[in-house]
């Protein structure tokens, strides 16, 4: 989980300054999707760490003298959580990219990053935000 810290420190965060400060202009479909599918994965990941952590913990102190977690079974579910993690992220790699929008000024066309223009006016962000939802519930 730490490592996984660490990597949202040194590279989301500053993307999202960038991002904080470039909102109209952003670069390039193939930037912002990477962006926000590595963003999604690594904080999904790190919030399926602290769900682990915290299911370890309850058996632990509720099953003091049964089997406890090895080494080879915390690498395991470490694994299968970053494993859950980017399966459930690939839909922002797709689905997010360059979101043209009318500014007040008339014949300027913002760019910035976030639901791509292919897809606005269809169910897949729906269908996303569902499955998310769901996700998150259980």
């Amino acid at each position: 989980m730490a490592v996984i810290d660490l990597i949202i420190c040194t590279l989301i965060l500053p993307g999202e300054f960038y991002h904080l400060f470039h909102v109209w202009d952003f670069p390039e479909k193939l930037v912002c999707q990477f962006y926000l599918s590595v963003s999604a994965w690594l904080v999904i990941s790190s919030c399926l760490m602290l769900v682990a952590i915290a299911i370890i913990r309850y058996m632990m102190i509720c099953n003091p003298l049964k089997k406890q977690v090895t080494p080879t079974r915390a690498k395991f579910i470490c694994s299968l959580n970053i494993f859950i993690a980017i399966v459930v992220s690939i839909p922002h790699g797709i689905l997010q990219g360059k979101h043209s929008r009318q500014t007040q000024h008339p014949n300027i066309v913002g760019y910035y990053c976030q639901v791509d223009d292919s897809y606005v006016e269809t169910i897949w962000p729906t269908l996303d935000c569902f499955f998310l939802c769901f996700v998150y519930r259980n």
